[in-house]
């Protein structure tokens, strides 16, 4: 409206306004306008009758399905739930669409109110581009829409910080042949543009304007399980060279990805099992803890929270110094019968039987006693544990990653026995390799190359980071290092000594300004893969460039708009409701319609 209202090239006094939220008006219905009208008879309320329509403009809320209103997911489910059912895409707390944003339902109910050749023009968020349920979303597009245009939408290009955006074009279409012979167009604009340039490249064959990245695909292309941010910045390509090359191999040939590195990681990865160890509160240690109980023989060093772990190798040093700053730096690691123990472990298990309770909040299982938890009740179970306390053992692990990356999915080099929790990627060696072998496969590893496998392949979460998932993790095409020389074994290494320096330098690779002055040292390593694969040097400065912008659209999601600010404008103009006399104003559980 605020736009409408800037340039009103029509003006009309018969507009119909239906003051409701949206799914709980059926489309081809009457309804009464929220005014009264005057005539010869008197004031009568207005009828609306809603016709099929030939064009649906909105920029719906954002808000996750399992952050609304009961009565509101209830007008979601009885409008469009048989078609939420057929996609896969009922919202819910557990499962892929957990984390579903409700601007996917306004375009699935808008459908309905479309006639043959109807369009529909919205502005929403970009984070169904690269998740599980945008799969899913993506097949309800395909089977009802031409896909007309994906624009993607750097944050940078906004005065204030917002959610990222794109906007979506399509058109309803019930003839399958002319939705697969349709030509969608994929566009992500991270400079300055004009909205004319953007529509002579979805109206036409013109190039892509400067600042913007697109390609063109036929619409037959887009049916599968591929995650439409793939297709926009098609590393296919980059993929496919990697793959015909007779020095990279699949991570699964030379590793195996576990979230962990104890024997009950590598067990519940087998079983498909969650690989969480147990409550924290029981098996993270201090030194405090240690020497109380007499622990010794049982506390092993360990990596409890990423955090802990800030550059690209992890060292005896780093570890010593977390142990003596006090930090939760040992796992209980206890592959004994109970007779065997002595008398302090003994109790300390007691304790973790009696009185030690998890502390997460009440809804994920909190105030628990740590030996009824699900993950140690399901290990007391196995004949290869003797009871809910034991983990088995460490796994050597000479490499892991930060599961959940920011900037960077970072992956470091320890070369000694640390036990690692469920938020680190830990790569257990198949085959017997060098120190010097490993230190070069983890300099490609911290490379752009491996970093546009994990930005485009990866689940990114709705706070911006990039989850590297043991599945992603096995099909990442990494160096065999086994096939490479002496010498570029050597150089390699050296090029992963000079990257780790640096981070000393800067004490840490764990911010966004750090992994900025990180960028010659990346790039050398970048330069090396690069030729190895004999790309010009344009193919290495495009990845790199693809990098940086996935990287940045992914991460602006984390910037949330101020509620009562319109995107562009400093201006508030909508005003959240005052606190009332009763409480606080919940907008969680609020009807859609609340802020009209």
């Amino acid at each position: 409206m605020n736009l409408a209202m800037r340039d009103v090239r029509h003006p009309t006094s018969d507009m119909n306004i239906v003051v409701e939220d949206f799914f709980n008006v059926p489309p081809r219905t009457a309804v009464f306008a929220p005014y009264a009208v005057k005539n010869a008879k008197g004031q009568i309320k207005k009828e609306i009758i809603i016709p099929n329509v030939d064009a649906v403009v909105a920029n719906p809320p954002y808000t996750r399905y399992v952050e609304i209103s009961e009565s509101t997911r209830n007008s979601i489910d009885r409008a469009i739930g048989p078609i939420m059912k057929t996609y896969g895409l009922q919202g819910g707390i557990r499962g892929k669409v957990t984390e579903t944003g409700i601007y996917i339902y306004f375009v699935m109910y808008a459908a309905q109110f479309l006639t043959e050749g109807g369009r529909i023009g919205m502005i929403i968020s970009n984070g169904w581009l690269q998740t599980d349920y945008g799969i899913a979303f993506a097949n309800f597009l395909t089977s009802t829409f031409k896909i007309k245009a994906v624009i993607d939408f750097s944050s940078r290009l906004f005065s204030v910080p917002i959610i990222a955006t794109c906007v979506i074009l399509l058109e309803k279409c019930s003839i399958e042949n002319e939705r697969e012979n349709n030509n969608a167009v994929f566009g992500y604009v991270n400079g300055k543009t004009t909205v004319d340039a953007l529509i002579d490249l979805v109206e036409t064959e013109s190039k892509p304007p400067k600042g913007t990245i697109a390609r063109r695909v036929k619409q037959r292309q887009l049916v599968g399980d591929q995650k439409w941010i793939q297709v926009m910045f098609n590393p296919e390509r980059m993929e496919q060279a990697l793959a015909s090359n007779s020095t990279f191999v699949k991570m699964s040939e030379l590793f195996q990805p576990l979230r962990g590195n104890t024997t009950w990681s590598k067990v519940a990865f087998d079983k498909a099992l969650r690989p969480n160890v147990g409550p924290g509160e029981f098996f993270d240690l201090d030194k405090g803890t240690v020497n109380k109980w007499g622990l010794e023989k049982f506390a092993k060093p360990a990596i409890t929270g990423i955090r802990q772990s800030k550059f690209f190798t992890f060292t005896k040093n780093d570890w010593r110094e977390l142990s003596s700053e006090g930090k939760k730096a040992y796992y209980f690691i206890c592959h004994t019968r109970k007779s065997d123990l002595p008398k302090g472990v003994l109790e300390y298990i007691k304790w973790g039987e009696t009185q030690c309770r998890t502390t997460i909040r009440e809804s994920r299982g909190g105030g628990e006693i740590c030996s009824r938890t699900w993950v140690c009740q399901e290990r007391a179970k196995n004949k290869d544990f003797y009871g809910w306390y034991d983990l088995g053992g460490v796994i050597p692990t000479p490499i892991f990653a930060v599961r959940h990356g920011w900037y960077k999915t970072r992956f470091a080099v320890t070369d000694f026995p640390v036990a690692m929790y469920d938020a680190a990627i830990a790569l257990i060696p198949k085959t017997k390799l060098t120190y010097s072998q490993i230190q070069a496969e983890a300099a490609y590893l911290n490379s752009s190359f491996c970093q546009l496998h994990i930005e485009t392949h990866g689940r990114a979460t709705s706070g911006g980071v990039i989850g590297l998932e043991t599945k992603v993790a096995e099909q990442i095409p990494i160096l065999d290092v086994r096939a490479l020389s002496q010498k570029q074994i050597e150089e390699l290494s050296m090029l992963f000594n000079g990257l780790e320096q640096k981070a000393r330098e800067l004490e840490g690779a764990d911010t966004f300004e750090k992994i900025q002055l990180l960028t010659n040292e990346i790039q050398n390593i970048d330069e090396y893969v690069g030729n190895l694969l004999r790309l010009p040097k344009g193919e290495i400065k495009l990845v790199q460039a693809m990098v940086r912008s996935l990287v940045d659209r992914r991460t602006s999601r984390a910037h949330e708009a101020k509620p009562e600010t319109v995107a562009g404008k400093d201006m508030p103009r909508i005003k959240i409701p005052k606190k009332s006399k009763k409480g606080l104003f919940d907008t969680a559980n609020q009807p859609l319609d609340k802020w009209t």
